[in-house]
């Protein structure tokens, strides 16, 4: 089975409104819940949780979210190191067109 990474809109459109993306995310979770799917995240996908729900003043909901989707990657959280920002900060160069979030280094 191949690993696959979980980005942050995973989790939110899996807990979040009504969206067309909302029942492909929940499916994901379920997946990997389920151990269909193997997956990881990483540190930067919680800082990003907390920074969006934070943003739109739904605590609440941003720590629920949080919390739920931190069991279910609870040991499949990778740290971002030291050569990863050195990566980013290459691609950032390399392929000026691409925005931040698409030069995430390869693993």
């Amino acid at each position: 089975m191949s690993r696959v990474f979980l980005d942050v809109n995973v989790p939110m459109y899996a807990g979040g409104a009504e969206h067309p993306l909302r029942e492909p995310s929940q499916r994901i979770i379920m997946a990997v819940a389920s151990d269909q799917l193997d997956a990881v995240t990483d540190a930067e996908v919680f800082q990003e949780l907390l920074y969006r729900y934070l943003h739109i003043n739904q605590r609440e909901k941003g720590f629920l979210i949080f919390d739920a989707f931190y069991e279910l990657m609870r040991g499949r959280v990778l740290p971002v190191a030291d050569r990863d920002l050195q990566r980013a900060r290459q691609l950032a160069e390399q392929y000026r067109s691409l925005s931040p979030y698409d030069r995430s280094a390869p693993r």
